[in-house]
Parts: C-alpha cells; sequence; structure tokens
C-alpha cells in the first residue's frame, strides 16, 4: 500500500516566520500518516509528491473581497438534487473552513461551499467530484445544521470514486426540505483546480421499512415505531382504512406464543392517529387476518386488533403506518399474546376461521371466518370461567368485518385530508 508523508521545516526570516515544504516521494517504509477515516483507502494508484502548507482551520486568510461567491459558508452556491455545479477553487482563498475528518495528509486547500434541499421522498445524498476533469485530487465533506454551528456528517478524501484521488461521499438519515452544505477543496496547492461536483438525493431503505426487514417483538413486549424514518406511502392497502392517505408504513414480526394476540397503539405517547394491520403467511405471500383504523375508544384515533386461530411457533407480521402525512410520528406498538378458548363457547355470533363451532348438536371444524351460530350455541351463562375478561381480550374481529370502534365511535373531528 503507498502512502505519503509531509516533512515541514521552519525557517527564520527577517520579520516574520515562513513555512516551507520539502518534497518527498511517498513509500511504505518512510510514510507516518493516518489512514483514511471514512473509506480505509490510502493514496495507492499513484504515488503523491507533497507540497503543502498548513490545513487549520483558522488557515483561510483572505477576507472581504478577496473571499468570492461561494468561498465561504454563508455565500455557498445551490446545487439542486440530479444536478452538478463547476467548482472552480482558483477562484478561492488559501485554506480551509472547516477540518475534513477524513483528510489524508494535512494540506487541503481552497475550498468552496454549496448546500442542497433535499427533495420530496428522499432521506439520503450522495456528492462526488467523480466525473471532474479540469482537478484530480479533491477532497469533500457534508454538513447538517447552519453555518457557524455545522456537524460533519459526511466525508471522503479518496476511495469514494474507484481509482484515482478523487471524492465521494453518501449522508444518511436526511430529513426532506431540509438543506445541508458541502465543503470541496483540492488536496493540495498543486490539485487545485476545477472540480465537477455532483448531487444525487435518494431514499434508502431503512432497517424496518419493508416485510423482509422486520423488527421482531416479543409477546408481551413493545416498540417505538418512528415513522419519520419511513418512505412516504404504504406497502400493502389497509382493508380497514378510513380515507386512503395513510402513508410512512414500518413493519414488524411475532411469534406466536398463544393462539390469539392484541396488537395496539393505544398507549403512544407522541402519536396521534395510526392505522394497523396484521398478515400470517410470509413476504410477498401475505394474507391480511386482522386490521385497525380507529378502536382505542377515548384514546383518539390510534389503533387496536386482535387475531386469534394463530398457530403457537409460527411468525406474524404488521404493518403500521400514519392515517395521514399530517400525523407521522412515532406510535408505541405493543403486542400481547393469549389464549382464546375454542368457539364451541363463544356467543357473540362469530367465530375465527377455523375453530371448531356445533351446528345442531355436530361440531365442525372449517367453517369460515364470518359463520355464525344456529340456535344450539350455548347460553351466555355457560361460557367457562377460563375464557379472559373482556377488558384483557375481546372477541377477535373478523378481517372482513368493520374493526371495533369504526362504526360506534363520536364523529371524527376535521382533519387534514391524507389524501
Amino acid at each position: 500500500m503507498t502512502m505519503k508523508c509531509s516533512c515541514k521545516a521552519l525557517v527564520a526570516l527577517a520579520g516574520g516566520i515562513a513555512m516551507i515544504s520539502s518534497a518527498a516521494v511517498a513509500s511504505p517504509s518512510t510514510s507516518n500518516e493516518a489512514p483514511a477515516v471514512s473509506t480505509g483507502v490510502s493514496k495507492a494508484s499513484s504515488t503523491k509528491v507533497v507540497n503543502q502548507t498548513s490545513n487549520s482551520a483558522s488557515a483561510k486568510f483572505a477576507v472581504g473581497a478577496n473571499r468570492g461567491v461561494n468561498d465561504t459558508c454563508e455565500s455557498a452556491g445551490s446545487v439542486d438534487c440530479g444536478g452538478s455545479a463547476e467548482a472552480d477553487l482558483t477562484t478561492a482563498a488559501p485554506g480551509i473552513d472547516s477540518p475534513f475528518s477524513c483528510a489524508i495528509g494535512t494540506g487541503q486547500t481552497n475550498t468552496l461551499w454549496y448546500s442542497f434541499t433535499v427533495t420530496a421522498g428522499n432521506n439520503a445524498a450522495t456528492v462526488q467530484t467523480c466525473n471532474s476533469t479540469g482537478g484530480s485530487d479533491s477532497t469533500l465533506n457534508i454538513f447538517s445544521g447552519s453555518c457557524g454551528s455545522l456537524v460533519e456528517i459526511g466525508c471522503n478524501d479518496d476511495g469514494g470514486c474507484g481509482a484515482g484521488f478523487l471524492s465521494s461521499a453518501t449522508a444518511t438519515g436526511l430529513v426532506e426540505g431540509e438543506t445541508y452544505y458541502v465543503q470541496v477543496g483540492a488536496w493540495d496547492a498543486a490539485s487545485v483546480g476545477t472540480y465537477t461536483l455532483e448531487v444525487d438525493c435518494f431514499f434508502q431503505e431503512v432497517g424496518d421499512d419493508t416485510c423482509e426487514n422486520a423488527e421482531t417483538i416479543e409477546c408481551g413486549g413493545s416498540v417505538e415505531a418512528d415513522l419519520t424514518t419511513a418512505s412516504p406511502g404504504i406497502d400493502s392497502p389497509f382493508s380497514c382504512a378510513i380515507g386512503t392517505g395513510q402513508t410512512n408504513t414500518l413493519w414488524y414480526s411475532f411469534v406466536a406464543t398463544d393462539n390469539a394476540a392484541t396488537i395496539q397503539t393505544c398507549n403512544s405517547a407522541v402519536g396521534t392517529d395510526s392505522t394497523v394491520n396484521v398478515f400470517s403467511g410470509a413476504c410477498g405471500a401475505l394474507v391480511e387476518i386482522g386490521c385497525s383504523d380507529d378502536a382505542c375508544g377515548s384514546s383518539g384515533f390510534n389503533s387496536s386488533t386482535t387475531v386469534s386461530g394463530l398457530t403457537v411457533g409460527d411468525t406474524y407480521y404488521i404493518q403500521i403506518g400514519a392515517w395521514s402525512a399530517a400525523t407521522v410520528s412515532t406510535y408505541t406498538l405493543e403486542v400481547d399474546c393469549f389464549f382464546i378458548e375454542p368457539c364451541d363457547t363463544c356467543v357473540d355470533g362469530s367465530t375465527p376461521e377455523g375453530e371448531p363451532i356445533l351446528v345442531d348438536g355436530d361440531e365442525d371444524t372449517t367453517v369460515a371466518a364470518t359463520a355464525t351460530r344456529m340456535s344450539s350455541v350455548p347460553s351466555a351463562s355457560a361460557r367457562p370461567s377460563a375464557v379472559p375478561p373482556a377488558s384483557t381480550s375481546t372477541a377477535p374481529v373478523p378481517p372482513s368485518a368493520t374493526p371495533t370502534g369504526t362504526s360506534s365511535r363520536s364523529p371524527r373531528p376535521p382533519r387534514s385530508s391524507g389524501s
């Protein structure tokens, strides 16, 4: 691996002190520089001859008229996502404004500043100089925040563009509509030239933004579902949805420890209006078995659905989303597994799919989810005491039925359209 080093000598001069750089050809046996932070790729495709000046944050000595357009964060030029700019570093003052955490060596200089605003539906961006024809050795970093209080969130010296010494850095976790800043500079004074700076915004899937990457919740557990990290839109329709604006869905899974489960967001401290559905099957071939838009009673517009007929040990999937873009927030998603008596003791007029019922004294174990009982159904007094109390395990809601709380609740106060 070829690396480089720089030796500097101080020579006292009348009236001041000057920095003199002595050239040194890098070799593995003499290198004393630290490896690149962002990529771990050293200057390896060819040998660099060092001819550098100090890159301390105070090294930008030109002020006033000498600091041209783009030469400060405050005068940053705007680049659209999907666009580019020709960064002519010969117009910039020597030195840098903010340190490059990934810098190889200490001679970066002549930095210019640009900004970009993340476009709708995106949460990441790649900024690069890979296609430059007028410059051969750049360093760049990306910042969040505002001028004067910037936070570096991406940096690259070499390695991002493959062979050569050009730069490419990617920042993730960005917020659409927010502005981010880019500082691009030459690796040393000999590399000052014109660089093509390109910005590409895109959406990057977060860990639980797809069924395949669903996060596991244990029965009896909960998770904070931060829908602000999810992409807009939904992956699978909500059969119970009120309106058509559900968005920013995340996915979770649980392994059944009993034959029924309640999935709810009723205890959310932040989010106020969710939609939830539950699936059996595998990703790509899911079957909705439960759905809820509003079902938490006085808790407002959050969701609760109970599913039964589960198989112990099987995995089930949950999709949770906001009712509209205005309600994208963090929701507390809880999963409670419990045992429910076989439905030959039910008295509520409905039977979950696959559970046994008595029809005129004979057992039929293959009824559909919406099957109803005949006159021979036992009376309410015949319900065994082992049935869970109504406060913790209400009767299952068939997927095709109107979710609990949607038909009898008071009218929904006006809220912004989810379409």
